[in-house]
């Protein structure tokens, strides 16, 4: 499946264009994490950074594998407070975050 891309606000900083975006996540995350692509926020070519800002649920953390291009959720076991990476076909359709993408 795919993630979501909404809300996009854009404007420009210097000679980069700065994104505000929600990103939700789909019924069924592949292990090592979702890929997210530049041209998958309107008009942008090329991605430079991109951070996290937040996520709805409460046990789950979204970091940016910039490397593999792609977003990693992270949950929390609610008892032991270890944390793993969510489950290959996991359906996380109700987890969404905001991101801010920095990029030409």
């Amino acid at each position: 499946m795919a993630l979501t891309i909404s809300n996009e606000d854009r404007r420009i900083s210097g000679d980069r264009v700065v994104i505000d975006a929600k990103v939700t996540f789909d019924t069924s995350y592949p292990t090592g994490g979702e890929a997210l692509a530049a041209s998958d926020f309107q008009g942008l070519i090329q991605i430079d950074g991109l951070i996290v800002h937040s996520a709805n649920l409460a046990l789950y953390r979204v970091i940016w594998d910039e490397a593999n291009s792609k977003l990693k959720v992270y949950v929390e076991d609610g008892t032991s407070g270890k944390e793993a990476e969510e489950g290959n076909t996991d359906n996380i359709a109700t987890l969404t975050c905001l991101v801010q993408v920095q990029g030409k």
